[in-house]
């Protein structure tokens, strides 16, 4: 198991934010998924996996 590292799940919101606003890709917050702290690896590859499949386009990851 990997040491905790606050920094990065604090910044997380804040990347989700950046990405969703009209500043920068302006993605739909519905295409922008957050994995914060998983606890197992399926936990954080199953959501990359299905937004992988409902990518018709850019997958940003």
């Amino acid at each position: 198991m990997l040491e905790p590292l606050p920094a990065v799940a604090n910044n997380l919101p804040a990347l989700a934010r950046a990405l969703t606003g009209p500043a920068s890709w302006n993605l739909p917050v519905r295409h922008c998924t957050v994995v914060a702290e998983p606890d197992t690896a399926r936990d954080m590859l199953d959501p990359v996996k299905e937004a992988a499949e409902a990518a018709s386009d850019t997958l940003l990851v």
